[in-house]
This record gives structure tokens, C-alpha cells and sequence, in this order.
């Protein structure tokens, strides 16, 4: 299968050079080459002097086994588009299918970082039983599709043998992105969010000492990922400051050397056995964080009797049974009741959700299914990162882009109007250009219980919004369809299309 047809099947000629001439470049850090995405594909440059390596790499049966087990991406090469647009594409160009919603490692829950982690130690094992090995293990190189982790760097693995040296190179930046960060999230109460926010390349073990407590010195994990490190760095740094100390008869001190190892068997032996102490230091690291939130029970809390939440339900079923749709966003998802709904229809679930440990638990209850967990919040959205802001895709970008058939806001347009004091037109303006089809949204009058709780001594602030005044905002945007009542004159949904 040519990569016109496995790739970009049912579009013309003219559609596919505009493809081509689109694209925006997001990564060229890596010297292998570079990658630039479009709306359909992923299109990656090779440079010239590595074209062999990676030819190697892709027709071998290793790549092709972590193809089926879905590891990582499919491949294509670009020898009928180049042809088409009069050889404009060098033939150093690999295509790859989009993945359709990206989330980047500051937007991933705890136990989805885990399984990045573990995913790329599972890759570097299989690797090895080839003749192969990850030259890097960045978390920035895994996305996730259905639910699951995927590689989506073709260009991260090399042969064994043009590795000649004891030591796993990307064995420190393994334990920068996915075990310090369970380090700090145990000792210091750090995020992963935080994490990655800050550090592009992971946390360093001087990043992470300056907090970590004296008993925490007891720990394997942290004698050994944090401690000695941070003590080999320094000497590294000034090896020779005891070279001319002879007035005390000091040993020199000489610089610390990595040694090539004696045969290729000793050396696999090396690279399987530090990867999986890598794994297993990873998955007692995550055992350890205690993630609680009082917004994982939040939908066990009394806004609703049983009969009002079935109805509730039932409204969003009853829609999504009518529209089908292909892409559903669900914006304060908590732990995935209304992503189920869609789930169960067939619809790909983006679940959006603020609250690190409720996203956690909704990742792990639907793991393996077509949903995209995305830790953000609405009003302090991730913006594009990196050099000139733009390695990353701002989520606002990606959602806009995505062109949802269904939109749902339940019970957050309150918490936007209070506790981020987002103007009520601001909040719908945005949900206009994220939801171009249908938005169910729920509007919870100002006399409800919680509302108060919320509003506390602002409370008269809000005195002049009512289900009247929210309609009439909506209509600006949206053309109402419904207006059903879920609790006695206090809460309703709201379903309406784009105008």
C-alpha cells in the first residue's frame, strides 16, 4: 500500500499539495530530522547522512512487530507524492498518520505518565532482543491514541553496535521524565503538570534534592536516582580539584570515564537488566503517590436525587443516540459519568478535567477505550511552548481544530463565573468556537445550594443572572433547541446548535 492510499485516502491530487504546502514545523531539535504536521498527516524530513540508519530501522522485523502490537506509529514513504508534484518532495520524506487529538506530558494524569514510562521500557526490551536500542527516552516522544500510550518518534532507536559503551545513554533522561518526577510528587506534593510545565527536559536530580528530606536519604530509589547522581555530577564538574594537593598526600581525582563494554552479548545483558530495574523502580515509584481529591466523589455529593441524575443522563444518551457524533468533548469531566455516554455511542471522548487525582481515576477506568484524558483548566488554558511558542499546539488550538460534533458543559459554567470570574460572554464565546455543531450545557440558577457555596459573601454579585438572562446570552452564539428542567427551578440543560 502506497502512501496515497494509506494515508490520505479519498482526496484529490490538488488537496494532497496543499497538504504538503501547509505544513507547520512543531520538532527539529533531533539532528536526524524534522517534523511538520498538517490536518491529515505527519510529515518527517531525514537528513541525508542518516537516511541509512533509519532505512534499516524501517524494514526491519522489529519495527513491524511494535507496528501490529500498536507501540508506535505506522510509516509511509513518499515516492508517489513526490512524483505527483514533479519530484518538489525529496524522497528523505517519511509520512505518519495523525494521531487525532494530541496531549502533551504537562496535561497527563500520574498513572498516564506510569504508562509512557513503562511503554518505553517494554520498547527498549523488545529493542534489544533485535540488535536495537533507544537513543532517548523522552516523554515528549510518547502520544496517546485510544486510551493507550504510542511512540511517535520513528527516529529513536539506533543498533546496538553504534552504541559501544556500557552505560544506557538514555537511562538519565528516563529517570528525568518519569521517575523524579514520582519523587517530587510524593515528597514535595509536585504535579506532573508542574513538572513539565517548567522543565522541558525532565527534572535533574539538583532540581529535585534542594526538597527532599533527610529520611527520604533511606529510599533506594532516591539514593540512587537523586543522591548519587547529584554527588557525580559535582565531581564531574571539577575532576582535577585535588590534583595538585599533594601537601596532604591526596589521591588524585580523576575524571569519571565510560567504558565500552567487552563483547555485544555482555553489553545487551547490561542494557536489558538497567532496563528492567528502570521499570521496576518506576512502578514502585508510582505506588507510592497517595493522589486524593474531594472532586473524585463530587458526583456523589446531594445536588441531585437518584431519579434526577437518571434523567439527566438519559438527555444526554437520547442526543448523542440522535446525533451520533464522531468527536465528543466533555469540558469538567470529573470522573467520565457523561464520557461513558459517549463513549457507549461510538464517539471519540476528549475528557477534560482540572483535578490531577479525579483525571487519574478516570483514565484508569477507561483505559484502552477511544478517550483522550486531558488534564487543563478552561480558563488558564496550555499555550503553545517551546521556541517561539511554537513546539506545542496551544490547547485552545487543538480544540478548535478538532471540530467536535458534541460539546458538553455540565455543571461548570458556575464555577467559571465564580471561582475564575470569567464574564458570562467571554465563557460563551469560547464555547462557539469549540462546539461548531451541538453543546449541551447545564446552567444552575443562582439559588441553588451550591451556587451559594461558591459565591459565599459575593453572592449579591451574581443576584441579576438568571435562566432568562443565560438564554438570552446563548442566543447571541447558538440557537436553543431545548431547555429541559433536571432539578425543581434550580437546574436545567440546555441543548442548542451552532448558528
Amino acid at each position: 500500500m502506497d502512501a496515497q492510499t494509506a494515508i490520505l485516502p479519498n482526496l484529490g491530487a490538488n488537496t494532497r499539495i496543499q497538504i504538503l504546502m501547509t505544513s507547520k514545523k512543531y520538532s527539529f531539535r533531533d539532528p536526524v530530522g524534522s517534523v511538520e504536521v498538517s490536518n491529515y498527516m505527519v510529515r518527517r524530513t531525514i537528513n541525508q547522512s542518516y537516511l541509512t540508519e533509519v532505512t534499516d530501522f524501517l524494514t526491519h522485523k522489529f519495527y513491524q512487530e511494535i507496528v501490529i502490537a500498536r507501540q508506535i506509529t505506522a510509516s509511509f514513504t513518499d515516492a508517489n507524492l513526490s512524483q505527483m508534484v514533479n519530484s518538489a518532495v525529496s524522497f528523505n520524506t517519511i509520512y505518519h498518520p495523525l494521531v487525532p487529538f494530541i496531549i502533551y506530558p504537562y496535561e497527563w494524569s500520574a498513572e498516564m505518565l506510569h504508562d509512557a514510562g513503562q511503554l518505553t521500557i517494554a520498547l527498549q526490551c523488545t529493542a534489544l532482543k533485535y540488535g536495537f536500542s533507544l537513543k532517548d527516552a523522552s516523554a515528549h516522544n510518547i502520544l496517546f491514541l485510544d486510551g493507550r500510550p504510542i511512540l511517535c518518534d520513528i527516529l529513536s532507536f539506533s543498533r546496538l553496535s553504534d552504541l559501544p559503551v556500557k552505560l544506557w545513554l538514555a537511562k538519565g533522561q528516563f529517570e528525568r521524565h518519569f521517575i523524579l518526577p514520582f519523587l517530587a510528587m510524593r515528597y514535595n506534593g509536585t504535579t506532573n503538570a508542574q513538572v513539565f510545565h517548567t522543565y522541558r527536559d525532565g527534572l535533574a536530580p539538583n532540581d529535585i534534592a534542594k526538597f527532599m528530606p533527610l529520611t527520604s536519604y533511606l529510599s533506594k530509589t532516591v539514593l540512587g536516582s537523586v543522591i548519587l547522581p547529584k554527588l557525580l555530577t559535582k565531581i564531574q564538574r571539577d575532576p582535577t580539584k585535588h590534583k595538585n594537593d599533594t601537601k596532604n598526600n591526596k589521591p588524585i581525582q580523576q575524571p569519571i570515564t565510560v567504558r565500552q563494554a567487552s563483547s555485544s552479548q555482555f553489553q545487551q545483558f547490561l542494557y536489558a537488566n538497567l532496563a528492567r530495574n528502570l521499570g521496576s523502580k518506576l512502578g514502585k515509584a508510582y505506588k507510592k503517590i497517595k493522589a486524593s481529591s474531594h472532586w473524585i466523589d463530587y458526583h456523589k455529593l446531594p445536588h441531585y436525587q437518584q431519579i434526577e441524575k437518571e434523567k439527566k443522563r438519559e438527555i444526554v444518551h437520547t442526543l448523542m443516540q440522535q446525533v451520533r457524533p464522531q468527536w465528543v468533548l466533555d469540558i469538567g469531566a470529573n470522573c467520565g459519568e457523561f464520557s461513558a455516554v459517549g463513549l457507549n455511542c461510538g464517539a471519540n471522548v476528549v475528557a477534560l478535567e482540572s483535578d490531577t487525582a479525579t483525571l487519574n481515576s478516570l483514565y484508569h477506568k477507561f483505559k484502552g477505550k477511544k478517550i483522550y484524558p486531558l488534564l487543563a483548566n478552561l480558563a488558564r488554558p496550555s499555550p503553545g511552548y517551546g521556541w517561539l511558542n511554537r513546539e506545542t499546539i496551544p490547547l485552545i488550538d487543538r480544540l478548535v481544530n478538532r471540530k467536535f460534533d458534541v460539546v458538553m458543559v455540565l455543571a461548570v459554567i458556575h464555577h467559571l463565573l465564580i471561582t475564575e470570574r470569567i464574564p458570562l460572554y467571554e465563557i460563551l464565546s469560547l464555547l462557539a468556537q469549540i462546539a461548531p455543531r451541538y453543546l449541551i450545557v447545564e446552567w444552575v440558577e443562582n439559588h441553588d445550594v451550591m451556587f451559594k457555596q461558591l459565591a459565599g459573601v459575593n453572592h449579591p454579585l451574581y443576584n441579576h443572572l438568571n435562566l432568562d438572562v443565560f438564554l438570552q446570552s446563548v442566543a447571541e452564539f447558538f440557537a436553543v433547541q431545548q431547555v429541559i428542567e433536571v432539578v425543581f427551578k434550580t437546574r436545567y440543560l440546555i441543548i442548542a446548535t451552532h448558528l
